[in-house]
């Protein structure tokens, strides 16, 4: 029997205690990281203290409700707590749950920034490796980018948005093998025309624009395919990287050649 005909076939009473477990360590996120700390080892009620940082009052209670549910056994002799096998087991699927959750709300966060017509399932996005800005890493996807276009001999590239930081990876590198760089005309105004030269000087290097163009950007390299959303600004919010095998990097190249397509239609050579 499968994992889904598993979760279909339940009662009405068991899917009461699976909701009840989940509450049980989503209202108390300590309940949780005692079983992670006793993954690693045995230890006492003070050395799981110091571990959690949670009042003495708090983690006992805790520790006692984990007991009293089997999860979590108390040696007498020693003093010492330690996680039982099905709270190992517990532990696993917790942590399963919680990147699938995780993986759900970073696509959410992807898809709110992408017209509401583009034919992308969140399931396409997800698998795949995310990293969004935060306020604690604001230029978490540029560091990304720059560091595919670093590690990569081709690339080809549409950007809505014209990074000083980006343009500068590109123009202090080695030639690419093979550059196509395409932006938004009015991206294209605020850069210094040497910029946009310097870019293009080599042979294997094509700049080029347009004017109606889509408000998300695509890099392809020979390795992989990444979509790039940006916020209200006009700052990068976010990158997926596809490894250039799955639904995304299909989507990905087929969107590139389109928007290639109409630029090309246009002759609008920088």
């Amino acid at each position: 029997m499968t994992k889904r005909e598993l979760t279909r076939s339940s009662t009405p009473s068991q899917r009461k205690e699976q909701y009840d477990t989940l509450q049980f360590f989503t209202s108390s996120p300590n309940r949780y990281r005692i079983l992670a700390a006793l993954e690693q080892c045995p230890r006492t009620a003070d050395g799981l203290q110091n571990t959690i940082d949670s009042h003495r009052t708090t983690l006992r209670r805790n520790i006692r409700e984990l007991v009293k549910r089997g999860w979590v056994d108390e040696e007498s002799t020693s003093n010492q707590y330690r996680i039982t096998p099905t709270g190992s087991r517990l532990k696993r699927l917790l942590d399963s749950l919680f990147e699938e959750v995780e993986k759900v709300r970073q696509a959410k966060s992807v898809l709110s920034r992408l017209p509401e017509d583009i034919d992308l399932t969140p399931e396409a996005i997800e698998n795949n490796e995310i990293r969004t800005s935060s306020q604690s890493t604001p230029f978490l996807p540029l560091n990304t980018l720059i560091g595919i276009i670093d590690d990569s001999n081709v690339v080809k590239i549409y950007t809505p948005s014209l990074n000083p930081r980006l343009l500068s990876a590109l123009d202090n590198r080695e030639p690419l093998k093979e550059l196509e760089f395409i932006g938004r005309k009015s991206a294209f105004r605020i850069v210094e025309q040497s910029v946009v030269d310097s870019l293009k000087e080599p042979e294997s290097h094509r700049v080029l624009s347009a004017t109606e163009l889509p408000t998300y950007g695509i890099c392809l390299t020979s390795d992989n395919a990444s979509l790039i959303t940006y916020n209200e600004e006009m700052r990068m919010s976010s990158i997926v990287v596809s490894d250039g095998t799955n639904q995304l990097s299909n989507w990905l190249n087929q969107r590139y050649e389109s928007i290639k397509a109409v630029v090309e239609r246009d002759n609008a050579l920088v």
